[in-house]
């Protein structure tokens, strides 16, 4: 995890490439903390998931940060994502928005690639 410099706008880089489970964990509670520490709607931040095993595990942990970091997230990129893990995910993504709009009877934004907008 670090934070680059782009054109005199700071964005957090949680690099979670081929990192097994664990590692996606830790990484992720790292990130959470991280975003945690900024003012609201003022990160903008950029997730390599390149290579992660897949797993409803990892899918899990990554809805779960998802969720946790949205209040400081202004805006979010994912890179990495292709084929049939991209369908994966998008499918997993639709789940967890029909499961929680189920739960709290109110609509749910985007996913993680494009809310904020």
């Amino acid at each position: 995890m670090r934070l680059i410099d782009h054109e005199g706008r700071e964005i957090l880089v949680i690099d979670f490439s081929r990192a097994e489970l664990e590692m996606v964990r830790a990484v992720a509670a790292e990130g959470l903390h991280v975003m945690q520490q900024r003012p609201a709607l003022s990160v903008l931040s950029l997730v390599e998931v390149e290579g992660i095993p897949f797993s409803t595990d990892a899918l899990q942990i990554g809805g779960e940060l998802t969720d946790r970091v949205q209040p400081y997230a202004l805006r979010t990129a994912v890179n990495g994502v292709t084929g049939f893990r991209g369908f994966m995910l998008a499918n997993h993504r639709r789940r967890r928005q029909a499961s929680h709009q189920a739960v709290q009877g109110s609509p749910v934004g985007p996913g993680v690639a494009d809310h904020r907008r």
